[in-house]
């Protein structure tokens, strides 16, 4: 099991792979769609077999045998986990943290085909070409520069300069009309990047060893419950907002909603770390990776 001082990094590394998977996964299904449309689906079925049959064989098990929990039938369902993680010290608000950053992330992800085509007028190469781009920056922040910026700032602020910094970059997107703009955006809103692996690494630090798997199981329930909502709000508001003139700001309306959602996450965090640190004026200070 990693060890805490580098816990945030190891989610980093993590990400950075999702990254690199968000790079060559639509490329590679692309290419392989050229010749049978139903060719990706089988690599990736492949893909997602070997997988578990790593995860069976090879990936080594971190947790002792003393520490193994019996399973419980009743608490299997992701609420009851979701309620078990609020009775942690540390977590608390950072649930709602991390859902309402995951709202924004599946807002973006579900509408920035539609948005870039309606805005812009992009093509399919133009819409992958910034795909890659974001793949890119998320590949080298949570891969290389995650434990710098640690080191810098510390886990709460990070997180707090993160929210701050994808609100306004959310606010960009909706008012940018000029295509090539948006990549500065994206480049500039590294910040953001480092927040999901370092909420993860502050949960996981709290949770007993035991309950690692439940915790990140249901952080990853969290999210895609968000992944499943957000579609549902975005694409209806494009649809009602395309009959506007692609400059019309209306059109950046999902982004809008985006902004204010991180603006609020920044304000519960902030809400939180705040009360932490002065039921354990220890935990405001030792926040900085050694």
């Amino acid at each position: 099991m990693t060890d805490k001082a580098h816990r945030a990094a190891a989610f980093g590394k993590l990400g950075a792979c999702f990254g690199i998977g968000f790079i060559l996964g639509p490329a590679l299904g692309g290419i392989l769609g050229e010749n049978d449309v139903r060719l990706p689906f089988f690599i990736a079925g492949c893909l997602s077999l070997l997988n578990f049959l790593y995860g069976i064989f090879v990936l080594p098990e971190s947790l002792k045998t003393r520490e193994h929990r019996a399973i419980n039938f009743k608490t299997l369902n992701p609420l009851s986990s979701l309620a078990r993680l609020t009775k942690f010290k540390y977590i608390g608000a950072l649930i709602a943290v991390i859902a309402l950053s995951g709202f924004a992330q599946s807002m973006l992800h579900s509408t920035w085909t539609l948005f870039t085509n309606f805005r812009f007028h992009w093509t399919p190469f133009n819409i992958g070409l910034s795909l890659v781009v974001m793949g890119l920056v998320t590949a080298v922040v949570q891969g290389f520069l995650l434990k710098k910026l640690l080191k810098l700032f510390g886990e709460q602020k990070l997180i707090l300069y993160g929210l701050g910094s994808g609100a306004l970059a959310y606010l960009c997107f909706g008012l940018v009309t000029y295509g090539p703009l948006t990549y500065l955006v994206m480049l500039c809103n590294f910040l953001s990047i480092a927040v999901p692996p370092t909420l993860n690494s502050i949960v996981s630090h709290s949770v007993p060893a035991s309950e690692q798997g439940e915790a990140m199981g249901t952080i990853s329930s969290v999210n895609s419950l968000m992944g499943v909502a957000a579609p549902l709000l975005g694409t209806p508001l494009l649809v009602h907002t395309a009959a506007q003139s692609p400059g019309s700001m209306l059109g950046g309306l999902p982004y809008f909603i985006c902004a204010l959602v991180l603006a609020l996450a920044a304000f519960i965090a902030s809400r939180h770390f705040t009360s932490v640190t002065t039921a354990d004026p220890n935990k405001g200070n030792g926040d900085k990776e050694p």
